[in-house]
């Protein structure tokens, strides 16, 4: 097993350059699920999340929409976290050949990413139409085997973002 190192910069009231230092196992999913109690743990993980998401629905807070907690996978979409930048990057290695129902693709680039950055944001800018036709005329389109950013973009563009009553606690 590799280990990595992380150092975290925690600036205190007495010391602004304060920063500790861990060393810890790198994540390897083969070895993580062979770990006595990992499923003990990954449950105790998922039911705080949970409850996470409910007192931020019920506060109001940080976009968290009775729909995260839909399914699974809406679930993992809304605890997961991607950059500006991650999304940029992404965004430039794709084939954009692949694309063709999108007319004027090159001129429509802004826009494109405009509401790429809108979905890691959790700003509900764009109509449920208009981010479904996003999500399966460009996302799927350029999409690789085994792309997390395409997953989570095309999961956070095509789940429904409404208050459902039966939902709210």
């Amino acid at each position: 097993m590799n280990n990595q190192k992380i150092v975290v910069t925690s600036p205190t009231k007495d010391n602004v350059d304060a920063s500790a230092e861990m060393t810890f196992p790198e994540f390897d999913i083969d070895s993580f699920i062979k770990t006595p109690n990992f499923e003990l743990f990954l449950k105790k993980v998922y039911d705080a999340l949970i409850k996470k998401m409910i007192r931020e629905i019920n506060e109001n807070k940080n976009g968290t929409k009775p729909s995260d907690l839909y399914s699974f996978e809406a679930i993992i979409a809304r605890n997961l976290n991607f950059t500006r930048a991650e999304v940029e990057g992404w965004y430039r290695t794709r084939d954009l050949t692949m694309v063709k129902k999108v007319p004027r693709l090159e001129e429509q680039s802004p826009t494109i990413k405009s509401h790429l950055f809108a979905a890691i944001d959790r700003k509900d800018t764009l109509e449920f139409k208009v981010a479904n036709e996003l999500a399966y005329e460009f996302i799927a389109p350029v999409a690789d085997n085994e792309d997390p950013m395409a997953d989570y973009l095309f999961t956070r563009l095509t789940q429904a973002r409404w208050q459902d009553p039966d939902l709210v606690i």
